[in-house]
């Protein structure tokens, strides 16, 4: 059996006790569910040519996507904002290394085929999607119609970008 997702998981739910403000979780509750949210909609929108997937041998993408979303999704929202930063310099700094730290994983993953990219997606796409959720979370915080907003802007690019027809779902 594989695990490097349950690792992943785990890993995440330790930082999180330990650094994340798992004491004020009520306060981040809904960027939390707009974090899962988003991940869903992905898999649905884009369920006939998921750009990137999970694989195990024990268990399929839509059982890892579970265990990610409601592990490290939120261990990543409370983490994240137990040291968000006040000024406008450390912010970007902060972003970078939330991009950086979450592409690096995605490509031990890659190197290690627990992670997949597809249909033209790649690490450069990784980088920017990165980088735009750690961007669009603390604006779900102060403006959730921005975020949301800001999201659906990005749902449509990609769309387009990766000729994904929504009309042809199951």
């Amino acid at each position: 059996m594989d695990y490097f997702h349950f690792i992943i998981a785990i890993v995440s739910v330790i930082f999180c006790y330990i650094f994340g403000a798992w004491q004020h979780w009520e306060k981040y509750y809904a960027t939390i569910l707009f974090f899962i949210l988003g991940d869903l909609i992905y898999n649905i929108v884009f369920s006939k040519k998921l750009l990137w997937k999970y694989n195990s041998k024990a268990l399929n993408h839509s059982l890892i996507n579970l265990l990610v979303a409601f592990t490290v999704y939120p261990s990543t929202v409370l983490v994240y904002f137990a040291f968000y930063p006040d000024t406008l310099l450390f912010r970007v700094v902060y972003i970078l290394i939330w991009t950086f730290a979450y592409t690096i994983v995605e490509y031990v993953g890659l190197k290690l085929k627990y992670f997949e990219h597809q249909y033209g997606w790649n690490t450069i796409a990784t980088i920017i999607f990165n980088m735009g959720i750690f961007i669009i979370l603390p604006l779900h915080q102060i403006k959730p119609p921005y975020a949301w907003t800001m999201s659906l802007v990005g749902l449509i690019f990609t769309l387009k970008l990766y000729e994904v027809n929504v009309l042809k779902l199951d």
